[in-house]
């Protein structure tokens, strides 16, 4: 039974199920491509088989597709959910966050104390910003988690923690492509983005794992083969 892989280069190319685990090479490119998910194409035609032909009241059904990703199937429409918990990528964000506390601490004390004139006070929202904006992306990687949602028409992408966070609407009907991006942050940090083209370009994926935006990117992808877009060729 075969399955499709999709490498970096963009190339999408079937592989036999015999395959996974191993590497295969790309016809396109020639780079090595770990083939990481079992039959998810069968398991996501199937999958869309049984949508099409569920009574409205069937219960919604969820199937692990990866560590850490789940696809939930109702009458309604898909949802894939990726949790982006990683607590050794979120400690680096504690410390920082619990260091810029203590500055800020420190500040008011010093202020309060007398020991800095009260004209210092205005340094204060910098440390407080900055323990923001760690909190939230050590927030992300304690109990965080990406969202897509697929259902008629009403799209969305959310990216956040609990119901906190960015939720991006689009239309199926207008995606005319899907594309895994390879990014370099500026920090030198390396991750994957997951493009959907529409007149907006919806762009997620930067707190999932390699195995994760693979995965997810095939899924939608063999969403678009199943249940095509309106502009899509």
């Amino acid at each position: 039974m075969a399955m499709d892989v999709i490498c970096e280069c963009g190339r999408e190319f079937g592989v036999t199920n015999d395959s996974v685990g191993r590497n295969v090479k790309c016809p396109e490119c020639g780079s090595w491509v770990r083939v990481l998910a079992a039959v998810i194409s069968d398991e996501l035609a199937r999958t869309t088989k049984d949508l099409t032909n569920a009574p409205e009241n069937q219960a919604s059904e969820h199937r692990s597709l990866a560590p850490g990703l789940s696809l939930a199937v109702t009458e309604h429409g898909w949802r894939l959910v990726a949790s982006t918990r990683s607590v050794t990528e979120a400690l680096p964000f504690l410390m920082l966050g619990t260091l810029n506390g203590f500055i800020g601490l420190g500040l008011l004390w010093a202020v309060l104390r007398q020991q800095t004139p009260s004209s210092s006070l205005w340094l204060l929202p910098l440390p407080l910003a900055g323990l923001l904006v760690l909190a939230c992306l050590g927030a992300m990687r304690l109990g965080g988690r990406i969202e897509i949602t697929i259902q008629g028409g009403q799209e969305t992408v959310f990216t956040g923690v609990g119901g906190l966070g960015r939720t991006q609407h689009f239309d199926w009907r207008d995606v005319v492509e899907i594309q895994d991006q390879h990014i370099t942050g500026r920090g030198g940090e390396e991750y994957h983005e997951i493009v959907l083209h529409t007149d907006k370009k919806i762009r997620t994926g930067q707190y999932l794992t390699e195995e994760q935006s693979r995965v997810i990117l095939q899924a939608l992808r063999q969403l678009q083969r199943t249940q095509p877009s309106g502009n899509a060729p």
